[in-house]
């Protein structure tokens, strides 16, 4: 974060220098791979040509119908939501205090943290401390993905407290304590009536997390930046005021502030990191639906938010192929291609491979990657998710497309991560109970994430 503005300024020499043909291929769009549709005929089930049994364990009885009770519909994708509805991002880093770096009011939509405010303070050390109004409940792991994790949270009271979003932009009026009891002040009000060409973006706050609990998917739908004509802004701490972090690269024909938000935030964090008894997916049946094709599977996880879409096979297997989560109002999906195999039914050595992506609003672009499986002795399955893909954005204002190729962290940050699992029978002989170890691991730090 403190470093990719430099790039912004070396990219916009590169443009000037380069002439037109050259800006036009900077800043053209960015063409999303095929995948296929929903409902079409693209497999046919794993090893066809040699038959279900050269992946999954025999059965006996090959005209049973049903399950095995030994081998219960497991899901090792889940799509954990968080109720951050809208947020701002206010940048001190050219004339920063002795502690803070800039500030991130979130406001909190209710769901499982309650409904409010809560501010982020970015601190020059890495860490970040948390002020939460009364009522708000928050998780401490939730910040470890903020870089180098959470230093203090506390409860504020905060007067003012306004955080609005509306046709001519932003309106925040905010005042709070911090740590050491001095008065943060922060307002913005923007007045330019001029067009408007908001994007969405996956913010990169992943790119500097350290020991990340989860791949973090901070999606931001009609993001923007403050424009400075028409603006009043003011960050002050104990009276002392510091100047806002412009940005070089004029934003849709405008200059900007390198203070920028989002009115509608969709925040996922993917298979986080957990050592837990994994629960049987619940079937809701298969639903005759033409445009999944035949055969097609639904379930829900242990929490319901979590949906799923699979193919019925042969002997009550079922291959997931669609897991998703419904956020304020957006679909979060993860679509497999293949599907994934039925793991609790996997003979031993048996391995599987394939792709996924992460899609939500199309405005969001996708995220892809590479998922494998493989099977083991004893029950023991393994499994690794890759984001090798990156970030795919979606349809953007060409000036924002030139962003995210001169900084490459916006695209590139998720393939710095890895996940890794294993799915195993908590005992021989325990039917249905099994146990997921998983964890993220950080491949790489990503160039321009800290």
């Amino acid at each position: 974060m403190r470093r990719w503005r430099w790039f912004v300024g070396v990219g916009l020499l590169a443009v000037a220098s380069a002439g037109v043909a050259m800006a036009a291929v900077l800043t053209r769009s960015f063409p999303q791979a095929p995948w296929p549709a929903m409902g079409e005929d693209f497999f046919d089930g794993w090893s066809p040509g040699e038959g279900w049994a050269a992946l999954y364990r025999e059965v006996s009885g090959l005209d049973a119908p049903d399950l095995h009770p030994h081998e219960p519909l497991l899901s090792p994708f889940h799509l954990e939501p968080d109720p951050i509805g809208s947020l701002l991002l206010a940048n001190i880093e050219e004339d920063p205090d002795r502690v803070y770096l800039g500030f991130e009011p979130q406001w909190f939509t209710g769901g499982w943290a309650g409904e409010g405010m809560v501010v982020l303070g970015w601190r020059t050390d890495g860490l970040v401390d948390v002020f939460h109004e009364a009522g708000i409940d928050l998780d401490p792991e939730l910040y470890r993905i903020t870089g180098e994790g959470m230093h203090r949270m506390a409860e504020r009271e905060f007067r003012p407290r306004i955080l609005e979003f509306g046709p001519g932009g932003v309106h925040m009026d905010l005042g709070f304590h911090d740590l050491e009891g001095r008065q943060v002040e922060l307002f913005v009000r923007e007045t330019d009536p001029g067009t408007r060409r908001p994007f969405g973006l996956l913010a990169p706050v992943g790119g500097a997390a350290v020991r990340p609990p989860a791949l973090p998917l901070v999606l931001l739908r009609d993001f923007d930046f403050v424009r400075r004509r028409g603006t009043e802004i003011r960050l002050a701490i104990e009276g002392r005021e510091h100047a806002p972090d412009p940005l070089a690269l004029p934003m849709a024909g405008s200059r900007v502030w390198f203070w920028r938000y989002s009115p509608k935030a969709v925040v996922v964090r993917v298979n986080p990191e957990d050592r837990v008894l994994v629960e049987p997916v619940r079937s809701l049946g298969e639903v005759p639906d033409p445009a999944r094709g035949p055969g097609s599977f639904q379930g829900t996880g242990s929490s319901h938010a979590n949906r799923m879409e699979g193919i019925s096979r042969p002997h009550g297997r079922v291959e997931l192929r669609r897991f998703e989560v419904e956020v304020e109002g957006d679909t979060v999906a993860i679509e497999l291609h293949p599907p994934l195999p039925h793991l609790t039914a996997l003979a031993p050595g048996s391995q599987a491979a394939g792709q996924f992506r992460i899609s939500a609003h199309p405005s969001l672009g996708s995220v892809d990657g590479e998922w494998s499986v493989q099977a083991e002795e004893g029950g023991r399955v393994h499994m690794e998710v890759t984001p090798s893909g990156g970030w795919t954005p979606g349809p953007a204002p060409r000036s924002a497309n030139l962003l995210f190729r001169v900084v490459d962290l916006f695209r590139g940050w998720p393939t710095t991560y890895r996940w890794e699992a294993s799915l195993e029978p908590t005992s021989p002989g325990a039917g249905d109970a099994y146990r997921l170890d998983a964890r993220w691991i950080r491949t790489t730090e990503h160039p321009g994430g800290a």
